[in-house]
């Protein structure tokens, strides 16, 4: 009996998606745990769930880099979660969790109201209707050739 439940529960999909940071030898690391199960290093960052790819989008844009300056990285990090609530599955929540010399904190609701404040001023605002003259909108045309 105990072997068929085994094996049953090996069969399951993993249906979870994680990631599992540490620091080894001085260096950070991070493994996204997929929902097959399989484990993958990530560089120089990662993120999971159905905004995932707006978030990997978002810091790619930005540069991100593991160099970066931690006031930069930590803004970055907070504009790639929201730019990731785009997606429908993604709500508005926020909770960011820093590892500094083998402190683990949480950025406060103060720390996270600047970022959102730093946010608005910052990120990718949505076009306004741009009031073209007609010879602007002709010049953009005029980059078209007939098919």
């Amino acid at each position: 009996m105990n072997s068929a439940i085994s094996s049953h529960i090996e069969k399951m999909p993993f249906e979870c998606e994680m990631l599992l940071a540490r620091v080894s030898l001085g260096w950070p690391q991070i493994f996204s745990i997929n929902l097959d199960g399989s484990v993958a290093s990530a560089r120089p960052f990662a993120a999971i769930g159905s905004g995932a790819y707006l978030a990997h989008s978002a810091l790619i844009q930005r540069g991100y880099q593991s160099s970066m300056a931690f006031n930069e990285a930590i803004y970055c990090v907070y504009e790639a979660k929201k730019m990731s609530e785009k997606n429908a599955g993604v709500g508005p929540d926020t909770e960011i969790f820093v590892v500094y010399q083998n402190v683990f904190k949480s950025v406060t609701e103060e720390g996270l109201a600047y970022l959102g404040e730093q946010y608005k001023r910052l990120s990718i605002q949505p076009l306004e209707p741009a009031p073209y003259p007609q010879s602007g909108l002709q010049k953009v045309y005029g980059f078209f050739s007939e098919v």
